[in-house]
């Protein structure tokens, strides 16, 4: 019973780590686009 738990607990936690990346790489993509189209309003 307890390895069986420690192995769900070992999925969980790369499941996090691999969302966690996935949400800095979106937000980073969101923030750089945002700031593209607030530079385009700028320049204009």
């Amino acid at each position: 019973m307890n390895e069986q738990q420690d192995v769900e607990n070992n999925s969980k936690s790369e499941d996090k780590g691999s969302n966690l990346s996935l949400y800095i790489i979106a937000f980073l993509f969101v923030t750089t686009f945002i700031g593209v189209i607030i530079d385009g309003f700028i320049r204009k």
